[in-house]
């Protein structure tokens, strides 16, 4: 019986869930599932934490000779034992004091990153179709009062209003789900853990293998920024209603991809910052710094400006401006919370 197998045994003979042991093993429920399936195989810590669990010797866990009956031999033992966790020190078991010194080794990290690189396209195209969400408005309203399309300004607006809050019920179910999916690795946001020993090299040398990748990303998002204004100029020197309210939408289409580079590389990025406790996840001036808390304001406060703007006056096609101008905005203000910090 190899170690997947009695690791399952074990954990049915005392009717945990995989979610159960997880929480006990201080892992993801992913780790567990692949552990039973031989998948993975546990790192030496985590070897020793399922000793203490089940009561048995790490000879027992690893070795395949042992069969099915002595498992359950022994798991009878356990479950006739007064202690709940035979072998195990009292305090390792208190669930504070585990979390608080909570060690990370390479397959959580392994994990952790691959649940962020999951997550990270997503949450790129879930960004990117909120700021695609008022193109049809723009431009069904625009055309439609120009004559171009067979609808007046109002039911062009109707039109793409509806449009606006069906394209946007997929980002808002992404965003709650990977709210929700984030919990699993708290701890790790949260900075309350540590590395095992040589993970931390092992998680830079992949960011220094994405590098290249994010680099390319963030280079070709922030040119094609740049190409998108190019029509709304353009637009302004010709002075045709029509090219502008095209031009409106050419930029919103375009900025909207430029955004879902932006977004999935600094997931994808941000995972192995939060792991290293580096950049805005380190803990002298990460999430709990002047800026964090600023952004956590400034933020809903931009979008709730932005709404009621729009929805007051009914110009969509100006009230975008919102997004970059709160963008340069936010960037001056992190700007000076850092130096700030820093002196």
């Amino acid at each position: 019986m190899n170690l997947g197998d009695k690791i399952m045994t074990l954990r049915r003979k005392q009717g945990w869930s995989q979610e159960e042991l997880a929480g006990l093993c201080q892992v993801s429920r992913q780790s567990v599932s692949k552990w039973e399936s031989g998948q993975s195989v546990p790192d030496l810590d985590k070897i020793l934490v399922l000793s203490r669990i089940f009561g048995v010797s790490t000879d027992f866990l690893l070795k395949e000779e042992y069969e099915r009956e002595e498992i359950a031999a022994k798991e009878e033992t356990v479950m006739q034992s007064s202690e709940p966790y035979p072998n195990a020190d009292a305090e390792e078991m208190n669930h504070e004091a585990v979390v608080a010194r909570r060690r990370v080794g390479r397959e959580e990290a392994a994990d952790f990153l691959e649940h962020e690189a999951g997550w990270a396209s997503r949450m790129g195209f879930g960004v990117m179709m909120c700021v695609l969400s008022p193109v049809l408005l723009i431009e069904l309203g625009g055309l439609g009062s120009c004559g171009v399309i067979p609808l007046d300004d109002n039911q062009g607006g109707i039109i793409g209003l509806i449009c606006l809050f069906l394209i946007l019920i997929w980002p808002v179910m992404t965003f709650i789900r990977y709210g929700i999916a984030e919990r699993e690795y708290a701890y790790i946001s949260e900075g309350r853990f540590a590395l095992a020993y040589g993970v931390d090299v092992q998680i830079q040398q992949q960011r220094k293998a994405y590098q290249p990748v994010f680099t390319r990303n963030i280079t070709f998002g922030v040119t094609l920024c740049l190409i998108s204004v190019i029509p709304i100029l353009i637009g302004a020197f010709w002075e045709k209603d029509v090219f502008e309210i095209l031009a409106v939408g050419f930029l919103l289409i375009v900025v909207a991809f430029a955004v879902y580079l932006f977004v999935s590389a600094a997931i994808t990025w941000g995972s192995y910052d939060r792991l290293l406790k580096e950049g805005d996840y380190d803990p002298k001036t990460g999430e709990n710094s002047l800026a964090g808390k600023i952004g956590a304001i400034f933020w809903p406060l931009t979008a709730a400006i932005y709404l009621a703007w729009s929805f007051l006056s009914g110009d969509w096609h100006i009230t975008w401006l919102v997004w970059p101008v709160a963008g340069c905005v936010f960037a001056a203000i992190s700007a000076a919370c850092r130096i700030g910090e820093k002196e």
